[in-house]
């Protein structure tokens, strides 16, 4: 049970950083008119950690089937992490 109570809090914590950087992403580019690249530091940062977090993303939803399939954890405990992710993939492919 605890080792569930794990799995699903680390889930969440990644999908919750997935999300605030994105997010984040998202409204530098509003902010800016040159983008991301125009202060330095955060540009850099974002080349580095943009492909690992799209793979991330994508990933994460296979995992989740994965875990309630094998590690029978319930379907109702890995709803929450499930909205999120498909919302910020639905507002990515809206927003790209």
């Amino acid at each position: 049970m605890i080792q569930r109570y794990k799995i699903l809090k680390t889930i969440t914590i990644i999908d919750v950083v997935v999300v605030v950087f994105f997010l984040g992403i998202a409204k530098l580019y509003e902010i800016t008119e040159s983008g991301i690249y125009q202060a330095k530091v955060l540009g850099a940062i974002y080349e580095i950690v943009w492909l690992p977090l799209i793979v991330t993303l994508f990933a994460l939803p296979f995992i989740w089937i994965f875990l309630t399939v094998k590690k029978k954890i319930s379907f109702s405990a890995m709803i929450f992490p499930l909205i999120i992710l498909i919302g910020l993939i639905c507002y990515m492919l809206i927003w790209f």
